[in-house]
């Protein structure tokens, strides 16, 4: 399995330059992955790394009719193998059967959903990056099958870097182009199933356009609008509201936020919103794509502040030489020259455009 391991790693990095988005790039690595761990069903789901809520999803038709119930579990129980849990501790992968010590039926998932679909053994990968998780993997296979082997998991684990690297680069890949397009607000309302009830001509745009960009059928919710509301409606969550920033396919930056909403007899209801981005959100992710360190962004958010290499040499504690090394990087990956462009290029720009729409 070593040399495969090592033709997987090599056929992942050519596939970060030979897909052209990021659902291409999903299906290609579990076409190759079929090819060395014998599964059933998949799941894989891109995430937005702030809130580690879906921003989109590659199922299959089993595995879809499940999602709603999966979320649920993921949002509202206690349970082996929580997405957060797999974020925290390293190697970032675990089986179902491993976790349980080979007694499936002390998980709630597997009581619950996975046995009514006839599924057994579930294996999960979280794909972290720098300290950043950039989505989740599930592959399952049947009831009567064979749990994964610790085999199965090192070979995920070996693999796992390189596949959250490209998920990274995928996610926060910017526009060739200089020109943004404007994001056209929407909204829907859903009942405590996640069935639409209401919804404006915005909101019926965007539903439509995300279920295009996953491949879903006309009734199916997009798995960011279900991650949403999976997460307000978690007895676990605190508030009534969530939210995810992603970038779309044709190079949006938008924010998807649900509330809860409560009326006369005990009623619920979810509302959805789709809207630009706040700055700070929208900084977030440009500073991804432009692969700033830390001490980038720092630097970046004392210059938009206004203030002097001295004023911030002093702030970050560090030398006027250093902070004037680390405005060159900045320059350099921005493809700029000045401050007076960094402003425009990270912030100026979209304040103009939420002014004009």
């Amino acid at each position: 399995m070593g040399k495969r391991r090592d033709e997987m790693i090599k056929e992942i990095e050519l596939l970060m330059h030979t897909t052209s988005c990021i659902t291409a790039f999903q299906t290609a690595v579990i076409k190759t992955l079929r090819a060395t761990i014998s599964f059933q069903n998949v799941c894989f789901t891109t995430v937005d790394p702030y809130t580690l809520l879906s921003t989109g999803a590659y199922t299959d038709e089993r595995i879809e009719r499940i999602h709603h119930q999966l979320f649920m579990n993921e949002y509202g129980e206690q349970d082996y193998n929580r997405h957060e849990e797999l974020v925290k501790y390293v190697p970032h992968v675990a089986s179902l059967s491993k976790a349980t010590c080979g007694n499936l039926m002390k998980s709630k998932r597997y009581r619950n959903v996975l046995k009514f679909a006839g599924l057994g053994d579930e294996l999960r990968v979280a794909f972290v990056y720098k300290r950043k998780c950039w989505g989740f993997l599930s592959l399952f296979r049947n009831e009567d099958e064979p749990f994964f082997s610790d085999e199965d998991c090192t070979y995920l684990i070996s693999i796992m870097p390189a596949i959250a690297k490209v998920l990274r680069v995928k996610s926060v890949m910017l526009p060739i182009t200089k020109e943004w397009s404007m994001i056209k607000t929407g909204m829907i309302v859903v009942n405590d199933y996640f069935q639409p009830l209401f919804l404006n001509k915005g909101g019926e745009e965007w539903l439509s356009r995300l279920q295009k960009w996953e491949g879903l059928q006309e009734g199916d919710l997009p798995r960011p609008v279900r991650a949403v509301c999976s997460r307000v409606a978690s007895p676990n969550t605190l508030g009534d509201v969530a939210k995810i920033c992603m970038y779309t396919p044709d190079r949006q930056i938008v924010m998807i936020k649900a509330s809860k909403m409560s009326g006369d007899h005990n009623q619920v209801c979810y509302t959805v919103s789709f809207e630009r981005a706040q700055q700070e959100d929208i900084f977030h992710l440009l500073a991804e794509g432009y692969d700033f360190s830390v001490r980038e962004k720092q630097v970046v958010e004392r210059v938009m502040k206004g203030e002097s290499t001295k004023q911030i040499a002093i702030y970050l504690n560090m030398s006027t030489y250093t902070v004037q090394d680390h405005l060159k990087s900045i320059f350099a990956k921005v493809g700029i020259g000045s401050r007076n462009e960094l402003v425009w290029e990270l912030f100026l720009k979209h304040s103009i455009l939420d002014e004009v729409e």
